[in-house]
């Protein structure tokens, strides 16, 4: 889209439809996490009318400490069985010592931060073209009261994907709120 360079004080309601129309993210779907659930899914928030999406989520916490969060894509309400490959580094916060990395090699999901018990979590991460049939990629960093982790993750495969699931490393959520925005095209 062209740039407009305004030269009255006066905005015109074209005006602000358009690019306010055009303009950022946009709100597509959120859900509640339940307390002593093992995963939350996110049906039908990816479509043909965004390539790629921005997934954030926040005050969330888990029943165990710095485990990572993980996610799946789902096709209806399927969920991945196989297909990811990346890597996540991570460090423990204020502790000596290196990175580390976490390599998933064919794993059933991808990485996208870390939860704890005792700090309320949030993150945002990318999720490029699941509902295109080619690859999908996304990245993320995050950081809890425990780790900092960043890392991206290719699904090698080219189904189309309609939803999200979120789940933290075996443990369960005690709580947390999912929201799903689109990235405009134009």
């Amino acid at each position: 889209m062209a740039v407009k360079t305004f030269t009255s004080t006066a905005l015109s309601s074209s005006d602000v439809n358009t690019y306010l129309a055009n303009a950022g993210l946009v709100y597509v779907a959120h859900a509640n996490i339940t307390s002593g659930s093992s995963y939350t899914n996110v049906l039908g928030c990816f479509s043909a009318t965004y390539n790629n999406y921005v997934v954030s989520y926040s005050d969330v916490t888990a029943s165990n400490n710095g485990v990572a969060m993980l996610f799946k894509l789902l096709s209806g309400s399927t969920a991945t069985t196989a297909g990811f490959y990346g890597n996540t580094f991570y460090i423990a916060n204020a502790a000596a010592g290196g990175l580390s990395n976490a390599v998933l090699t064919n794993a059933a999901y991808g990485e996208c931060g870390s939860v704890s018990s005792t700090f309320k979590n949030a993150a945002v991460f990318e999720v490029n073209q699941p509902f295109l049939s080619t690859q999908t990629n996304s990245n993320f960093m995050n950081t809890d009261n425990n780790y900092f982790r960043f890392g991206g993750y290719v699904l090698n495969n080219s189904s189309s994907y309609n939803g999200i699931q979120l789940l933290p490393a075996a443990c369960t959520f005690s709580t947390g709120t999912v929201v799903v925005y689109g990235r405009r095209l134009g």
